[in-house]
């Protein structure tokens, strides 16, 4: 699972009695969009609250140094620019594709160390 919806969270919330929390829970972690698909959650973030039942940055657990590191180091002098943008503050606007190889994902991280 790559994202959760709106409307999946809150009626997440909604069975384990916290409809109370759904505005709280958006100001947490509602903030990605994929596309014309807004108000996307990340599951790992929304699996950890409902469980610990605390307000945490669960996000900060999931991610690895070592693989940004090497996929910026093997990458096209374009993203190099692109992640100086965002290192700067400022946005980028990208398209991705649908298709992610996921064997070759699988790769760099075992290489990473992620």
């Amino acid at each position: 699972m790559l994202w959760i919806t709106e409307q999946e969270v809150f009626c997440a919330l909604e069975t384990m009695g916290m409809s109370e929390e759904k505005q709280l829970v958006k100001s947490w972690y509602d903030g990605f969009v994929f596309g014309s698909r807004k108000d996307i959650y990340n599951p790992w973030s929304i699996t950890n609250y409902l469980d610990k039942k605390q307000l945490r940055p669960y996000w900060a657990d999931t991610s690895s140094n070592g693989l940004i590191n090497r996929l910026i180091r093997r990458s096209s002098p374009e993203i190099k620019e692109l992640m100086e943008e965002l290192l700067q503050g400022r946005e980028i606007v990208v398209n991705l594709t649908s298709r992610l190889c996921l064997n070759s994902w699988n790769r760099m991280r075992m290489q990473s160390g992620a």
